[in-house]
This record gives C-alpha cells, sequence and structure tokens, in this order.
C-alpha cells in the first residue's frame, strides 16, 4: 500500500459520514477492543463491540464508556454490568492493586461475547453538537447496556475462534 501525498489528500473529497447508525435495539456481539483511558473523575474503559449476528448490521461497530467513577460503576454500560454478564469477574486475580483493576479488566472481557443494547446521542465536536446538511441532528450508536450472551452464541463464538466454524451462520 502507498501512503497518498499532500496533494492527493488535500483534493480528496470528504464523505458525508458513515451512514445511519445500528438502529436502537439489542444485538449479539462481540467486545473486539478495550482501551483504558484516563478521565477527569478517574479511569475509563472505552470499549468497541462488533455486531455479530445476520443482517444488514453483521459486523458495525458501536462504542461504549464504562467509567469507573463511583457515580457510573454501578449504571446500565457501567464496569459492574460489565464484569458480571461477561463472566470476566471470575478470571481476575482479587490481590491486583486497584490502579491495576482497569488494565486487568479490559483484558479480561477482550474478546467475549455478549447482547449490547444500542441507544443513539447526537454527535459532538469541540463540545459543540453537530447538524447534517438537512438540519437534522447528526446522529451515532452508543452501548447503552450489557446483558449476558445465551449459551448458543457463546459457543459459536467459542468455535468461530478455534477455527471450526464451518457450519456458523456467520
Amino acid at each position: 500500500m502507498s501512503l497518498p501525498s499532500i496533494d492527493e489528500l488535500m483534493g480528496m473529497e470528504i464523505s458525508a459520514g458513515y451512514g445511519d447508525p445500528v438502529p436502537i435495539g439489542f444485538y449479539d456481539a462481540v467486545i473486539t477492543a478495550v482501551e483504558v483511558r484516563g478521565g477527569n473523575k478517574g479511569p475509563y474503559l472505552n470499549i468497541t463491540t462488533t455486531v455479530h449476528e445476520e443482517g444488514d448490521y453483521f459486523s458495525r461497530k458501536v462504542w461504549g464508556i464504562s467509567s469507573f467513577s463511583e457515580k457510573a460503576l454501578g449504571m446500565p454500560g457501567g464496569v459492574a454490568e460489565l464484569l458480571q454478564t461477561t463472566g470476566a469477574g471470575e478470571t481476575i486475580d482479587r490481590s491486583l492493586p486497584a490502579e491495576e483493576l482497569p488494565a486487568a479488566i479490559a483484558e479480561a472481557v477482550l474478546h467475549s461475547p455478549i447482547v449490547i443494547e444500542v441507544d443513539h446521542e447526537q454527535v459532538k465536536r469541540n463540545n459543540v453538537l453537530q447538524f447534517n446538511a438537512d438540519d437534522t441532528p447528526e446522529m451515532r450508536a452508543r452501548v447503552r447496556s450489557y446483558s449476558a450472551a445465551k449459551p448458543e452464541f457463546i459457543e459459536a463464538i467459542k468455535a468461530e475462534a478455534a477455527g471450526l466454524d464451518e457450519d456458523l451462520p456467520f
């Protein structure tokens, strides 16, 4: 792959966006990336989930944030719900120092099959709400909450990861 030149980048047409967000609803998904970041009220997990069910939204990404702030820990989409619904809390060393917990949780939940509840929020850039050309709010999908995946979905994801997915629908 060759990188474009500055002139090519300067002349490139900018797309209108990523298309419609994943509709509001519940989806089988897999946690495909987790990054620990620092926030004003403490660390948080920036979580990427990938929709993993047949249909128009297969392979689409939906992002969520789970904060370690005291107020957010037990809320929908929070760290407690994430640990409980993935079962990852059972695999984490209980003697870890508190400052190592966010990274340990991030590692433990990565690649977990899960059900995500998708909601929408208006896009903000530089603290300014964004609008489309027709003055409608620019919206994006976000994870509102997590719930445990069905056993058959968990087994299918395990089979896929092991390369035994010849008969799976995805």
